[in-house]
């Protein structure tokens, strides 16, 4: 649905999700607060550096394939990593789902991004309720040099020592307005509490950096993140395209881009879809009205979705990102440094 059509042309539910725009912030506050002055007890880890990756508005930012490529870059100099995420959407609250060497749960038990993040990152990956138990549990039993902590930029509970946010450049900020009149998750000034601000540039269009400079002040502290796509398929004669993500759209564009097809069909489902016996069924029925002959899906789609169609195929995102030495020059010395 168009927001400006929410937002700009309904003036009676303009009205309503500014009154609930109020009350989100007020609840928000109060928990900030909290922590803010100790009301609260923070977790603090005892060797394990904390590195807290989220995002300031909502949904379809770029972090599972931002994290993908932070923990093998720590790999790669020789850092050892566990990472944790809450339980969403996912069969089991709390667990390990990768334990270095086996998976210990499938993904309908996981969800579905830590589980795209054990299976292309191959370190140990845990889900639970409370983050900082869990990063407690994973610092005992691994004692890691870093501990990522997923869609945790709101999340207070834990002690971090590096704060990365993604932001999507297709619309940054949109309307600055905070949840749900806008898709702020937090006021636009509250960007500054980040020690690092990664743009996702998924189409690689030109990035307009003044967007974000105009409220976070380290302007050194800025990177890029483009994307690389691969596809096994590269030509088709019809083409559905299946999307259970935030942003389909960005991920139809880029389908279209890369495989040849005479005919292109596409499917949208909410984020982090569970594909059940209806929807299963309701694809299959797509498919045979519009005699489908391949299709192409994300990657964390692919998992839940490959044992029940044939041809059927995924769009593979590699992140590329700018500044990197520079990055990992702030990581390391935060390694290298004191705690907070």
């Amino acid at each position: 649905m168009n927001r400006n059509i929410i937002y700009k042309k309904n003036i009676f539910l303009r009205l309503i999700l500014n009154l609930f725009s109020k009350i989100y912030y007020i609840l928000y506050r109060m928990k900030f607060l909290i922590f803010k002055y100790k009301l609260f007890p923070k977790t603090m880890l005892k060797k394990s550096k904390v590195i807290a990756v989220g995002n300031i508005t909502a949904g379809g930012t770029g972090k599972t394939p931002f994290v993908i490529w932070l923990v093998e870059e720590l790999k790669k100099r020789n850092f050892s990593v566990c990472v944790v995420f809450r339980a969403y959407n996912s069969k089991k609250n709390n667990g390990k789902i990768f334990d270095g060497e086996k998976f210990l749960m499938n993904i309908e038990e996981s969800g579905d991004e830590p589980w795209i993040i054990a299976y292309n990152t191959k370190v140990p990956v845990y889900i639970g309720k409370s983050r900082a138990s869990v990063a407690v549990l994973a610092e005992k039993e691994y004692s890691p040099d870093f501990i990522v902590l997923d869609d945790a930029f709101q999340y207070w509970r834990l002690e971090r020592d590096i704060d990365i946010v993604c932001v999507d450049s297709s619309e940054y900020f949109y309307n600055k307005k905070i949840l749900p009149a806008g898709i702020m998750r937090e006021p636009i000034k509250c960007l500054n509490r980040a020690s690092w601000v990664v743009i996702k540039n998924d189409n690689n269009k030109i990035v307009d950096e003044k967007k974000v400079t105009k409220y976070f002040n380290k302007k050194e502290n800025i990177s890029i993140m483009n994307y690389k796509y691969n596809s096994l398929i590269k030509k088709s004669h019809k083409l559905l395209a299946i999307a259970g993500i935030a942003k389909p759209k960005s991920f139809f564009e880029c389908v279209k881009n890369i495989v040849n097809c005479t005919e292109f069909y596409t499917m949208e489902f909410n984020d982090h879809e569970v594909f059940d016996y209806i929807k299963i069924k309701n694809i299959k029925k797509y498919i045979k009205e519009n005699n489908i002959t391949e299709i192409i899906c994300t990657e964390k789609d692919y998992y839940k979705l490959k044992d029940k169609f044939t041809n059927i195929y995924f769009l593979k995102v590699n992140a590329k990102i700018s500044n990197e030495e520079t990055l990992f020059e702030y990581i390391i010395n935060s390694y290298n440094s004191g705690r907070y």
